[in-house]
């Protein structure tokens, strides 16, 4: 019993390293912080935080007190493993500073630091997250409102707190006040400004930041995913590499594009016969595109890499499937002419299915043999 619980402890270690490692080589942080249970203690006019968690790897409550002072202590958020909280003196007045408590679950211990936010003149809201900690101020403009922010993550790679925010002049405007209505931000590493569309990074393993700003025709995808103007002045797809640490760019103008599945699709903007089919593969570190020509392009599914979609061109109606083989790397595309009305079109498990008026179709891709009439391994 002794050699089983031995052997579940490293087994615990080596899976919270794997996730560590691993987030940096898809730019996200796959793991929860430990929950923080905290209190504010009392002693002779003097007050201190009294903060502890339960460690599941040391199988022990650890335990981490700040110094005493004479400030009160205002709690301004503990969520997600992540406590923020600020000092007010004998006046009721705000310090300028963010205090914020983390405990790093690899070197087990808690981590406090100080962040330099001037909170004395300005109304606030602190939110934290899933992977940030989202700091808004709010000042009243004369019939709109003004947000600057800042952000704050801790870098459990490297161990250390980090922000970016006011120095930037990363702001957000509204006609409305919305300083209490801050939303939790998403489990991903890039930053959205709207209003500023400005396009932020941060690679916890390199411990760079990326700042893109473009003008009204950008548009955001999910996660890392970036489209708009780059450094050149082109429009094209951006997504960011945390092998090479940088911004990878796709230089095709004039596109209109979506994101389905980590899948590029998209449309010439003159030409909407033109629909191109686009991957970033981060093996090879290269852009992999191909593209078909059709004047009717409709009932597109994708999942899994693997897409379907129905053709209609020059009255030869066809359902075309294509698949990305890493190994190659190529796109490989298949199409089938069908009769009749096409319905219940699918992907399930890699494999394409619909009914036409011959009947039910199955079209697989195998790597050896190619499409076929049968289901994907």
């Amino acid at each position: 019993m002794q050699a089983k619980n031995y052997f579940c402890k490293n087994c615990l270690v080596w899976m919270v390293l794997f996730l560590l490692f691993t987030s940096g080589l898809s730019a996200q942080d796959y793991y929860k912080n430990y929950p923080l249970n905290v209190t504010i203690a009392n002693n002779a006019g003097t007050n201190r935080l009294e903060v502890s968690t339960y460690d599941s790897i040391l199988q022990s409550i650890v335990t981490f007190n700040t110094p005493w002072t004479n400030y009160n202590i205002v709690i301004t958020g503990n969520n997600n493993g992540k406590l923020t909280f600020t000092y007010w003196n004998a006046a009721s007045v705000r310090t300028g500073t963010l205090e914020v408590i983390i405990y790093d679950m690899i070197l087990h211990q808690f981590f406090l630091d100080h962040f330099v936010v001037g909170l004395v003149q300005s109304e606030s809201n602190i939110v934290c997250g899933p992977i940030w900690v989202e700091m808004m101020f709010e000042f009243d403009g004369g019939g709109w409102y003004g947000h600057p922010y800042t952000y704050l993550r801790y870098n459990m790679f490297l161990h250390k707190w980090v922000s970016i925010g006011q120095a930037l002049d990363l702001e957000r405007f509204t006609s409305v006040p919305s300083l209490y209505n801050l939303p939790q931000l998403g489990n991903f590493d890039r930053l959205l400004d709207e209003d500023d569309y400005s396009f932020i990074s941060y690679d916890p393993i390199a411990d760079i930041w990326q700042n893109k700003y473009s003008d009204n025709v950008t548009s955001y995808l999910e996660e890392d995913n970036f489209y708009g103007t780059n450094d050149l002045g082109y429009l094209g797809l951006q997504t960011y590499d945390p092998t090479s640490h940088k911004l990878e760019q796709f230089k095709r103008e004039n596109l209109e594009m979506e994101l389905h599945d980590g899948v590029y699709i998209s449309h010439d903007i003159d030409s909407t016969f033109k629909h191109f089919f686009t991957i970033y593969d981060i093996e090879s570190h290269q852009w992999i595109s191909d593209s078909i020509f059709t004047s009717s392009f409709t009932m597109l599914k994708v999942k899994n890499r693997v897409l379907t979609f129905v053709s209609d061109s020059l009255g030869v109606k066809r359902v075309y499937s294509m698949v990305y083989n890493p190994i190659l790397p190529a796109w490989i595309k298949d199409s089938v002419i069908v009769s009749g009305n096409v319905t219940n079109l699918h992907v399930t498990n890699g494999t394409v299915t619909w009914n036409d008026a011959g009947g039910f179709h199955t079209r697989g891709y195998d790597h050896s043999l190619g499409w076929g009439n049968y289901a994907t391994s």
